[in-house]
């Protein structure tokens, strides 16, 4: 069954709102807490992976408590009305903090304030993530409603990397800047999830079959080899970008000297050239398999990637070029991943007999954030280590190269774990078909078990 153009355009906007603020997130906040607030790198990068530890722990459980909500709504679509609003709040409240001069008060603060934005926003994130499935079960079509999804959360990050910059330098106080940055798009982000709640529709779905309880969700999560394969490329993938968004503010900074204000165009360039290559990718994966995309666009981002390991001029127009190279491979890393997976939990529906979707989605942010977190936190560490001095206006020699291998290899080394174990995905699109064909005559007989009943 084919999605109308109005249910994938409700439910792509939605991911407008979460990019938009998860972008901001990676982009500003290791930079806020250490350049604004005072926090020392190490300290600020092990905070903010203790955010996501939190994230990790509580994704899971989320999953599971909305593969069991049963409401006139659906299992997904009410956490987009009840957590929208004390999500855009808890937003705004991060970048409004009070004078304080002790580091670890400080670092306490900025903590709990994460972690308080992590719950509301994983509320949402986690019953979006299983929702999309649920919408489409074709092989291509989820890949159609992907891209719909990731070009919303492109333009999310186009926006993300783009004005906050700009309203943060329109203020002469930093702190200042960041609260009105903060309660500008938190506002903005507060309205998305209402897309998704009142643009799309869901099967109402009953009876014991299709729950289980959350032991085996999990166990039937850890036993799906496909699934451990889908998921260790897409943590791969969506760890470097997050190491990338983390140190890249850093980068132009200190070893392009570009200022924060004039660094959002680069940013901008990068999305709105995987704006225009998304078209490319889900072709590619029409015409391929998704697993030989996957191959193509990740490996080929990780060859870009190492350029910036070494010293370049301050040249717009060869930062530009390689922006747009940088974007090409971006576009992959956003559309082609994250349509893998939910054929991988098809196939635990077909070989269990029961509908795991939020459990899975649950152990995939929990992973995720976990893996994040460490990415960050090594960011932090690789500045440290290598002798980055906050406040300094210019950076010695190996300082900068420390800033150079955490944006040219760390993330280029990630992506080839996530290489190696596409390599071995198993799941093609005759295999996909057939294990939908599978499940809808399972569900056609249990239709009529119970017409006969």
């Amino acid at each position: 069954m084919r999605l109308g153009i109005g249910a994938k355009l409700a439910y792509g906007a939605t991911d407008f709102g979460f990019s938009m603020a998860g972008t901001i997130i990676m982009l500003f906040l290791l930079v806020f807490a250490v350049e604004v607030v005072g926090i020392r790198p190490g300290l600020a990068g092990a905070v903010i992976a203790v955010g996501k530890i939190w994230d990790a722990i509580i994704d899971p459980l989320i999953g599971h408590f909305s593969d069991r909500t049963r409401t006139r709504w659906g299992r997904r679509r009410p956490f987009f009305l009840w957590f929208a609003v004390p999500y855009g709040l808890s937003f705004a409240a991060i970048w409004s903090l009070p004078s304080l001069e002790n580091q670890y008060l400080l670092a306490a603060v900025v903590g709990l304030l994460n972690l308080l934005f992590i719950t509301f926003f994983s509320l949402l994130m986690v019953p979006y993530n299983a929702l999309g499935p649920e919408m489409a079960r074709d092989y291509d079509e989820r890949t159609s409603l992907t891209s719909y999804r990731m070009a919303f959360s492109i333009l999310g990050g186009l926006v993300a990397s783009a004005l906050p910059a700009v309203l943060i330098g329109s203020f002469p106080d930093p702190h200042r800047g960041y609260a009105a940055m903060g309660m500008v798009f938190g506002l903005a982000a507060m309205v998305f999830p209402f897309f998704a709640f009142l643009g799309t529709r869901e099967e109402q779905k009953g009876g014991e079959e299709e729950g289980g309880s959350f032991r085996e969700g999990l166990a039937a999560a850890v036993g799906n080899r496909p699934f451990r394969l889908a998921l260790f490329a897409y943590l791969a993938n969506w760890v470097a970008l997050d190491v990338i968004a983390a140190v890249f503010f850093f980068y132009t900074q200190y070893c392009l000297g570009i200022g924060l204000g004039a660094s959002g165009p680069l940013f901008f360039v990068i999305f709105c050239v995987a704006a225009l290559f998304l078209p490319v990718w889900v072709g590619l994966s029409a015409r391929l398999e998704k697993r030989t995309a996957y191959l193509l666009g990740l490996g080929y981002l990780a060859a870009v990637l190492v350029v910036f390991a070494f010293p370049l001029p301050n040249r717009p127009v060869l930062l530009y070029f390689l922006a747009c190279l940088a974007g090409i491979g971006v576009a992959a890393a956003h559309v082609i991943p994250l349509a893998i997976l939910p054929d991988a939990i098809d196939r635990d529906e077909l070989v269990t007999g029961r509908n795991h979707e939020g459990v899975y989605f649950g152990v995939v942010t929990f992973l995720q954030q976990l893996a994040s977190g460490g990415g960050i936190a090594l960011v932090g560490l690789f500045l440290e280590i290598f002798g980055f001095v906050r406040g300094a206006t210019t950076q010695t020699a190996r300082a900068q190269l420390g800033i150079r291998l955490a944006l040219g290899v760390l993330p280029g080394i990630i992506l080839l774990f996530g290489l190696a174990a596409m390599l071995l995905y198993p799941i093609t699109r005759s295999e996909h078909r057939r294990i939908v064909a599978a499940l809808a005559a399972r569900r056609a007989a249990a239709a009529d078990a119970g017409v006969s009943r």
